[in-house]
């Protein structure tokens, strides 16, 4: 029971006060939660996240623009935008059809990902507490299997379903959702809104057999900007904004990792925090072709809480940068060089006052 079926009894009972009539307010709720109607899901597709091999100082690398859609002052700073969890104190109400389908026949990842027609996801019960229901695999127009589910309400879960392929769900409507494994080769996944539950569910198939084994857990941002993982916890993340790209940097302790994400096309790339030397403040970065031999890279790095008076020396004249403080208070730097023929590291070198005022230089 929830604040809204509180409300909805307590006018009921006074709008009817008096009246004789034998209509049970309980039963007539319970029914109206139960309906379902016939409306087709509209199929949302986010961009297909091609798993990154977590290395130091790597790049992660799009080589056209993806199939699926995805999403200065003069010292170079911008304000600080950091990425706050946040919540919503609205009641649950059930919304038809608290189910979502993937059709994995339109997924177009040359021939690779589940050996499956569908997969679809089904809320059966939610509270406030938890929620349950079932998930259905079909393959060649039969369905092969199902599965119930339950978890407390506002966590996440997974299952690793097979060899190859993990599904789950998280909280809240979700704009990304990164996979992260120490598996070699790659991973292709995609994620949903279940809609009228407030949730996302996903799928996540593994090149490699055994691939989920090789799972560590999960990230994922969702449409208010806060970002979470499957431990449950809030992970400091900030967007950081240029000219006309705008990108996520993220570092999640429990996941031992630390990544980027750029805005729009879902090119991403990440590595270990545990790999990373103190010395290494550029993590890595991303490449996209431009299609005329050229092309875009990006690098990002990570500064420790209070660093200020930022200032970053690059490669490319016609570069930028720009930096925003995360939530944790670290502060994100990305430069990206927009047309280049070479791989030249964009980033030559980033100086910082630290928090106690000792300046600190870092030289590629």
């Amino acid at each position: 029971m929830n604040d809204l079926e509180d409300r909805l009894r307590a006018d009921f009972q006074q709008a009817t006060a008096g009246v004789e009539d034998t209509t049970d307010a309980e039963a007539a709720l319970l029914a109206g939660q139960r309906a379902r109607s016939s409306r087709r899901v509209a199929r949302t597709v986010g961009a297909a996240a091609l798993a990154t091999v977590l290395g130091l100082l790597g790049w992660g690398v799009l080589r056209t623009a993806p199939i699926l859609g995805g999403h200065p002052d003069p010292m170079g700073t911008i304000s600080a935008v950091p990425i706050e969890p946040t919540s919503s104190g609205s009641p649950y109400v059930p919304t038809d059809p608290m189910s979502t389908t993937f059709d994995l026949s339109s997924e177009g990842f040359g021939g690779k990902g589940p050996d499956y027609d569908s997969i679809t996801f089904t809320i059966a019960s939610r509270t406030s507490r938890s929620y349950s229901g079932t998930v259905t695999l079909v393959k060649a127009g039969h369905r092969q299997a199902t599965e119930d589910f339950s978890a407390p309400f506002g966590t996440s879960w997974s299952l690793p379903w097979d060899r190859h392929l993990l599904i789950g769900a998280v909280p809240g409507r979700v704009s990304w959702l990164d996979i992260v494994s120490t598996t070699t080769k790659g991973i292709y996944s995609n994620q949903q809104e279940i809609t009228g539950v407030g949730m996302t569910a996903f799928w996540a198939y593994f090149e490699e057999a055994d691939g989920p084994g090789w799972s560590k857990g999960f990230l994922w941002q969702t449409v208010d900007g806060a970002i979470g993982d499957s431990s449950g916890k809030s992970v400091p993340g900030a967007q950081v904004v240029l000219k006309d790209r705008s990108f996520v940097v993220y570092r999640d302790e429990d996941l031992d990792v630390v990544g980027i994400r750029a805005t729009g096309d879902g090119n991403s790339y990440s590595n270990r925090i545990s790999d990373s030397k103190p010395a290494d403040l550029v993590q890595g970065g991303l490449g996209r072709s431009n299609g005329d031999g050229t092309w875009d890279w990006t690098q990002y790095g990570v500064l420790p809480a209070g660093a200020h008076d930022i200032s970053v020396e690059l490669s490319d004249p016609d570069g930028e940068w720009a930096s925003a403080a995360m939530s944790d208070g670290r502060i994100a730097v990305v430069a990206n060089s927009p047309r280049r023929a070479d791989t030249t590291d964009v980033i030559r070198s980033i100086s910082y006052s630290d928090a106690a005022g000792k300046l600190v230089t870092y030289r590629k």
